[in-house]
């Protein structure tokens, strides 16, 4: 929309005395009244006022009442002279008068419209008609003068130096805010006052939304001033565009959004509102940093995760969530419907197997969790269902009521982690000898059955003694065949960065390999002399014994290749 505007300013709503930038802004704005003159154009004559607020010179009200042959109207345009783009200011002559546009910033639609009483869309530009060229550079370069003033007094309008008083700002003006259609009200309220959250509500003749976002999750750069039409709001996006924000509609929860949204009851009150949200969410973030969760000790975090862990009623099934244990520990889900979600399942793992840098706040539609992985993605995380392992899974996933919950429950998750890792002990150290290391590994191999197969395995030495010269035997029987392998190496030929777990389903092994997967191992199948293999695998039945097995053959590895 294109705004034409003649302008005679004819009188000021301004105070005689004025101080400081405001002054200054006063006298510049009394400067540029006396620079224009009626004009009549050749579609009528224009007479024009300009109103500037009595406290907040930076608004101006423009009122125009046109003479033309259709009869007389008047047009109300409201601006904030700091919205403007002095960049932007250009003129040219038309017919009998020149030509001047003055545009918002960014094109953004912040010019109020009101024509014969009756509220019209926001436009982004006024059109000036002028006297004269010379009299368009001198109200050009004034009009700068006024916009660069207005700029630096409205800055200073409004000061926020606690998250309190920014907090009661919003709720003191945008509390009872109607929308735009005037049918709807909303309501802020801040339900801790030790915390950063902000719940809104707005109520309507035929539906009712909220939202509820801790402002320490919004990134103050992305807090705008919309305009869509005759509506203004507000709007901030969280950090990183994290689906942070809680929403409800008529009652109902909705899936998680990435954007805060706030009514507003003018462009001037929208001004404020953005200046007072970027503030407060600058100091939500600082209050955020001093309310981290920090842990002590294994047993404060595992009292902690008891109680974060627990988990109330979800739409119309109850799930309750149990952990238990210190650095070894479970986690258990038992689900109302077993019919539907399969009865209870729960998880082993170990807090040191896990990555710290895994551990995430994740939302899934209307779902909160906390996920976690082990290291380098190993399956290292057990999965019963029913009492009975049902497979080793490479995540495991903390269910929470709400986003707070998740961020402390994600804490102390990766304090946990670290903590438990300090205090991981092995049952062979590194200083240990080879022939220590070996015999610790003869005396724990086991045998071990995994579904109908039965494996029978031993480590012994060759001819000799020397415990870098050995033999792995392994026989296999299940009720399709049976198989014995035998394999001889030496250990030297080992790589210890190629002993690892070998987890499948709920198969537990260890595989132990030759460096650069070189074929150093002789491979005999029932008796007979088989290829030249790179490795073999150990099968286990314990995730602690194959920890400790993956430890004592990269101490025994090491210390063979010394």
């Amino acid at each position: 929309m294109r705004t034409r505007i003649l302008l005679f300013l004819g009188w000021f709503f301004i105070p005689l005395i004025a101080f400081g930038q405001e002054g200054e802004l006063q006298n510049a704005i009394r400067k540029l009244e006396k620079m224009f003159i009626e004009t009549e154009s050749y579609d009528g004559l224009y007479r024009y006022q300009l109103k500037a607020h009595p406290e907040k010179s930076y608004e101006v009200v423009i009122e125009e009442t046109q003479d033309g042959k259709k009869g007389t109207s008047l047009t109300q345009y409201q601006v904030n002279l700091a919205d403007l783009d002095t960049k932007v200011m250009g003129w040219r002559p038309k017919k009998e008068v020149v030509e001047m546009t003055l545009k918002t910033s960014q094109r953004q639609k912040f010019i109020g419209v009101t024509v014969d009483g009756v509220r019209e869309n926001y436009t982004h530009e006024i059109v000036l008609f002028i006297y004269s060229p010379e009299n368009a550079r001198l109200i050009r370069n004034q009009v700068r003068e006024c916009s660069e003033l207005a700029v630096q007094v409205f800055n200073e309008e409004i000061t926020i130096e606690s998250l309190k008083t920014g907090f009661d700002w919003l709720q003191q003006n945008l509390n009872h805010q109607s929308a735009s259609d005037g049918a709807s009200e909303q309501m802020l309220h801040r339900p801790d006052q030790s915390q950063s959250i902000l719940e809104v509500k707005v109520n309507g003749p035929d539906h009712f939304f909220g939202q509820r976002v801790n402002l320490s999750d919004l990134r103050s750069a992305t807090v705008r001033l919309e305009v869509d039409g005759k509506s203004v709001s507000i709007s901030a996006e969280t950090e990183q565009r994290h689906k942070y924000v809680y929403r409800e509609k008529d009652g109902e929860q909705e899936n998680y959004g990435k954007v805060l949204d706030l009514q507003v009851r003018s462009i001037e009150q929208g001004r404020f509102a953005r200046q007072v949200l970027k503030k407060t969410i600058h100091l939500a973030k600082e209050q955020q940093r001093e309310q981290t969760t920090i842990i002590t000790s294994i047993e404060e975090g595992a009292e902690l995760l008891k109680g974060l862990a627990e988990i109330g009623e979800e739409q119309n099934k109850h799930t309750r969530q149990v952990f238990s244990g210190f650095c070894s520990c479970e986690l258990r889900v038992e689900e109302g419907d077993a019919s539907k979600n399969g009865g209870q399942g729960f998880w082993r793992f170990e807090f040191a197997d896990l990555d710290h840098r895994s551990i995430k706040l994740h939302i899934s539609g209307k779902t909160v969790s906390v996920k976690g992985k082990p290291l380098y993605k190993q399956p290292l995380i057990q999965h019963f269902r029913e009492e009975e392992l049902e497979k080793y899974v490479r995540e495991i996933s903390f269910l929470a009521n709400d986003i707070e919950v998740a961020k402390m429950i994600e804490d102390v998750l990766i304090q946990m982690v670290s903590i438990c890792r300090k205090s991981r002990v092995f049952s062979i150290a590194d200083s240990a000898t080879a022939t220590q290391a070996l015999d610790w590994i003869v005396k724990h191999i086991p045998n071990v059955t995994i579904g109908d197969t039965e494996y029978n395995q031993k480590v012994s030495c060759q001819e000799s003694s020397d415990p870098c010269q050995l033999t792995f035997t392994q026989k296999e029987t299940s009720s399709k065949k049976e198989m014995r392998e035998l394999f001889e190496f030496t250990v030297s030929d080992m790589d210890d960065r190629k002993i690892d777990y070998a987890i499948n389903g709920k198969e537990l092994a260890i595989a132990v390999g030759a460096t650069a997967k070189n074929k150093y191992v002789k491979h005999y199948e029932n008796e007979e002399i088989a290829k030249y293999v790179s490795g073999f695998q150990i099968y286990l039945d314990d995730l602690a014994l194959a920890r400790n097995m993956i430890q004592a053959w990269k101490v025994l590895v090491k210390n063979c290749r010394k």
